[in-house]
């Protein structure tokens, strides 16, 4: 399975989660690094690049993110998805 890169975006005070998914691996480099200036002032903001198989293996690794973007009645969604 070919892999694949998840840019993760999260702002907790929100919470709001936003989800890039990129199959070219310096693309999602670029595009991190772009997001990562857009918000350098902001100690708040959680962002990550993460290389996985799948989606539902990132939700799994760093259900962290998930879990403060969804709340818990939507977490029990996104488990059963």
């Amino acid at each position: 399975m070919a892999m694949k890169y998840f840019l993760l975006i999260l702002d907790p005070r929100v919470p709001n989660l936003e989800i890039q998914e990129f199959r070219d691996g310096r693309r999602a480099s670029k595009e991190y690094a772009r997001v990562e200036r857009q918000h350098i002032d902001d100690p708040v903001m959680e962002i990550v690049l993460v290389g996985a198989d799948s989606l539902d293996t990132v939700k799994v690794t760093h259900s962290h993110y998930f879990t403060i973007a969804a709340g818990p009645v939507e977490l029990a969604r996104l488990a059963a998805s």
